[in-house]
């Protein structure tokens, strides 16, 4: 649970038009509807590069709400800092898990800070991590990691 969120609720936010981090800001929001499915914190579940490089300019944050859109009734995801009501950093660090645990152990990165430079200098960091016997370890996380109450 988060911000009084559960699996099975429904919630009911405003999401910008468009979540490329170059245009977020600019692009309007627009009144979401969600049968809320899952929600993953990105700091106890990390995103695997793989996850990150499919689509490396999205706007991600902490909390993703995955779905159904009751307009559409397709299967969405959401990262709730991108929205009005959930305002939140984007910025994000590159570390290191333990591979038993997923924990995280350190950072290897930098912020990268919610601009588009920043998120393709990520991909292009993570290109470079690939062959790197840390690799399988490699994971994406949110730089705002303070614990809610």
């Amino acid at each position: 649970m988060i911000y009084g969120i559960n699996p099975g609720d429904r919630l009911s936010l405003s999401y910008p038009l468009h979540t490329d981090i170059r245009h977020i800001e600019a692009s309007g929001f627009r009144r979401r509807h969600i049968e809320v499915r899952r929600i993953r914190d990105l700091v106890q579940q990390p995103l695997l590069p793989m996850e990150f490089l499919r689509r490396p300019l999205v706007a991600r944050s902490r909390w993703l709400i995955s779905g159904i859109d009751c307009e559409t009734s397709h299967w969405r995801n959401f990262y709730l800092g991108s929205s009005e009501e959930f305002a939140a950093p984007r910025a994000l660090r590159i570390a290191i898990v333990c591979p038993y645990t997923e924990r995280i152990e350190h950072f290897v990165s930098d912020q990268y800070d919610q601009t588009g430079a920043d998120y393709r200098e990520l991909a292009r960091q993570l290109g470079r991590m690939a062959d790197e016997e840390i690799a399988p370890q490699l994971r994406i996380v949110p730089a705002d990691m303070r614990r809610l109450a």
